[in-house]
C-alpha cells in the first residue's frame, strides 16, 4: 500500500481545535448541565444485562411501590 501525499492542504478551521465559550443557556433547549451530570457522562456505561442495572431497576421498582 503506497502512501499518498495530499495535494490540497486542509482548511485552517480543521487544523485548530474547536473552542466553545461558556454561556448561560436559558432557551427551551439545549440547556446547561450541572457539573456532576457532565462528570457522570464520562463514566463507564452499564449494560442492560449487568447485575448493576438489575439493582438500579429494583431500586426504582421499590421507590415506585413506596409512592403508590
Amino acid at each position: 500500500m503506497a502512501l499518498h501525499q495530499l495535494l490540497v492542504s486542509p482548511p485552517e478551521g480543521l487544523r485548530s481545535p474547536l473552542w466553545v465559550p461558556s454561556r448561560l443557556l436559558l432557551g427551551p433547549g439545549p440547556s446547561n448541565l450541572a457539573p456532576r451530570v457532565l462528570a457522570a457522562g464520562g463514566l463507564q456505561m452499564i449494560g442492560h444485562m449487568q447485575k448493576e442495572m438489575y439493582q438500579i431497576m429494583e431500586d426504582i421498582r421499590q421507590g415506585i411501590q413506596y409512592m403508590f
